[in-house]
């Protein structure tokens, strides 16, 4: 190995300088390093994680864009349906959000109900 590190030590050297500005400052090595779990914190709310988007491809999946419009009156879900126009329209009127966001937990709620190894096996 060629260069300034290799000639002085450098590589050495700086290890162990490393080594002490971490005592010095309480800063714990790698190896240490104890990563937390997604199971130690878990949100129970189904909302959690979820995007309006996600949630809009997911109830179009279970009902069909007939299916929406029948169960929450709006036209964007009628009348030429798409993701983005429907989008869009949710995020500006807070109550038919609120009613999809509703329609939702109700579907996710049903589909727990329904399986048994959520349900404790009963």
């Amino acid at each position: 190995m060629t260069g300034w590190g290799a000639a002085r030590g450098g590589a050495a050297k700086h290890k162990i300088l490393v080594a002490s500005a971490k005592a010095d400052y309480g800063v714990r090595p790698i190896d240490y390093y104890e990563p937390q779990t997604m199971t130690e914190h878990q949100s129970k709310d189904p909302m959690h994680g979820v995007t309006l988007e996600q949630l809009l491809n997911k109830l179009v999946e279970s009902y069909g864009w007939s299916g929406l419009a029948e169960r929450i009156r709006i036209n964007c879900f009628s009348s030429d349906p798409s993701i983005k126009s429907s989008l869009k329209f949710l995020r500006r009127t807070p109550w038919a959000r609120k009613q999809v966001e509703d329609l939702y937990i109700d579907m996710v709620e049903k589909a727990a109900s329904d399986n048994p190894w959520l349900r404790g096996g009963q």
